[in-house]
């Protein structure tokens, strides 16, 4: 495959990385717990250039798929300032992160 189809297909040196954040909030807490802690959440997001999509659905499950913004990749970095931020977070009951992966994969 030629240069151009890589980029495009987002194949080979044009591979982007991210990977999956799952868990669960502690139950119970109220609508402006929930506000509180999703505005913390993308304050990481968003300082680290990063974008996070998943599931809606229960307001206690964490469903996401992390990237970066742009045609980049999530670093490593990355994972483990959102690994670091969850710990601390007290809305968050458990968590567990995916290792980076090919964003564009679908697996």
């Amino acid at each position: 495959m030629n240069e151009r189809l890589h980029r495009k297909k987002r194949g080979g040196e044009f591979t982007e990385l991210g990977f999956e954040l799952r868990g669960a909030l502690h139950p119970g807490l109220v609508r402006a717990e929930l506000d509180a802690f999703f505005d913390r959440l993308l304050d990481v997001v968003e300082a680290r250039n990063l974008s996070i999509g998943g599931r809606a659905g229960r307001d206690d499950a964490l469903d996401y798929f992390v990237t970066c913004d742009g045609r980049a990749s999530a670093a490593e970095e990355d994972r483990a300032t959102l690994i670091a931020s969850l710990s601390r977070d007290t809305a968050v009951a458990r968590h567990e992160e995916g290792a980076l992966r090919d964003a564009w994969d679908g697996a």
